[in-house]
């Protein structure tokens, strides 16, 4: 593999998926993160086997499509050290070559054949909504959710849509906030509880300018945003949330 790419658009790619691989696993593969280079471009692609993010940059040169498997922490610190406005890669064998000016830095990774395949989900609701509004509605319901682990089913923020109205709801047992948003998507009414720290990474992946809807597809056990060339899938907490409309005023 070897391609040519802007110092910048690589930073903001790997960003995305650099926070998904766990530091400590008893699938080491799963601390990497997989480069792929192909004619439309690369893409990162990143799991610990409950959150998978994958992102895209296509204004690349890929003079060898391939791919390889960075070392997360060490390719995250590597990255934020680069100042010159291209940057040239690299690989073959499990080894890695970053050039960027007059620096060269070499990464050693794992085999890519061995990194899980991205998950498909077979999507029973499709939702699209502005993202501004979808972040706005997360931040005025995250600070509610409960963090002890002991209190799994409420350890996310609920998603409830029906007749055109997307509620988020988030509660600790002790508080409770709401968000709603009417959208123009005609779907069957869907609940799903969505893990804080997949919504967390979610917001982090999407540009503060971002002015394009965030696309929603509700599985049966999975979830999966996607907004331009970013993705993020997540795992379902047990959908045994409390019925927040009892105790509405």
């Amino acid at each position: 593999m070897k391609i040519l790419c802007d110092r910048q658009e690589l930073q903001d790619a790997f960003a995305v998926v650099g926070g998904i691989p766990p530091l400590k696993s008893p699938k080491a593969v799963l601390q990497n993160v997989l480069l792929r280079a192909d004619e439309s471009g690369i893409t990162f692609l990143a799991t610990d086997n409950e959150m998978t993010a994958r992102s895209h940059v296509g204004s690349v040169k890929v003079t060898k499509p391939g791919a390889v498997l960075l070392p997360s922490r060490e390719t995250a610190a590597l990255l934020r050290e680069l100042s010159e406005p291209t940057v040239s890669i690299e690989a073959s064998e499990g080894r890695c070559r970053i050039q960027c000016g007059s620096g060269s830095f070499e990464l050693l990774g794992d085999d890519p054949s061995q990194f899980p395949s991205e998950p498909n989900i077979n999507a029973d609701v499709e939702l699209h909504v502005p993202i501004n509004e979808f972040l706005a509605m997360f931040r005025r319901t995250s600070f509610a959710v409960a963090r002890e682990e002991t209190r799994y089913a409420i350890n996310g923020l609920l998603l409830d849509f029906h007749d055109g109205c997307l509620r988020v709801v988030g509660t600790d047992g002790r508080r409770l906030a709401l968000a709603y948003t009417n959208i123009s998507t005609q779907a069957p009414r869907a609940r799903a509880v969505v893990p804080l720290r997949a919504l967390q990474t979610l917001s982090k992946a999407i540009p503060a300018s971002d002015e394009t809807d965030l696309r929603i597809s509700l599985g049966k056990n999975q979830i999966r945003f996607e907004v331009g060339s970013n993705m993020l899938v997540s795992q379902l907490l047990d959908n045994r949330f409390p019925e927040y409309e009892q105790v509405i005023p």
